[in-house]
């Protein structure tokens, strides 16, 4: 009887304790974001226009708060994240500038479990950035929010039961028009983030 009863806990704990290990991808959960992010854009008014391209790598910080589920080995999430720093950037004269100084994202994360710790998934949704376009020499000083559409590709790795961390590479497309001038372009790079489920 004594033998029967361990046996039936060790298969009960040893079932818990997957579980366990699958649900740290599951239930509410918040992190912290390091990204390095490249920015490129074109700047089009009635009395020309402005590529901006050189120099264009900027670290930048984030927060993102999300909820994730399992569905066997599927993985999907509805995230919202508030970053700094989408890219810096300035023409070929070094004379115009373009900043994307900071913003927020809301992004759908479908994936698959490689096994009980790892975790592959990607990212696709939209969110707005500050823009600030700064033509000194023409007097020129604009910001405005415009409209932010992202997709990436991330590997998540659990280290203990609620704390993981990742890497992702991201690309953001922005576009906005007026009727005095237009702006477009992307901002792509790589995050690191470390993240805790509740």
């Amino acid at each position: 009887m004594f033998k029967k009863t361990l046996l039936a806990l060790t298969i009960s704990a040893t079932a818990m304790s997957a579980q366990a290990t699958n649900s740290v991808f599951e239930g509410p959960y918040m992190g912290a974001t390091l990204s390095m992010l490249n920015l490129d854009a074109d700047y089009k008014e009635t009395a020309g226009s402005l590529d901006f391209s050189n120099d264009g790598t900027a670290a930048g910080v984030g927060v993102n708060l999300g909820y994730g589920g399992l569905n066997g080995s599927f993985y999907g999430a509805v995230e919202v994240a508030f970053k700094t720093n989408y890219g810096k950037a300035e023409d070929a004269t070094g004379l115009a500038k373009i900043n994307g100084k900071d913003g927020w994202e809301l992004s759908l994360l479908p994936g698959f479990l490689i096994n009980e710790t790892s975790l592959i998934y990607g990212r696709i949704g939209m969110g707005s950035i500050n823009g600030e376009v700064s033509v000194p020499i023409a007097g020129l000083s604009q910001s405005d929010d415009i409209d932010l559409t992202i997709w990436g590709l991330g590997f998540q790795k659990m280290f203990t039961e609620n704390l993981s961390a990742k890497v992702e590479y991201v690309r953001g497309n922005f576009s906005k028009k007026e009727s005095n001038y237009e702006i477009e372009g992307d901002s792509s790079g790589i995050i690191l983030g470390a993240q805790y489920t509740f």
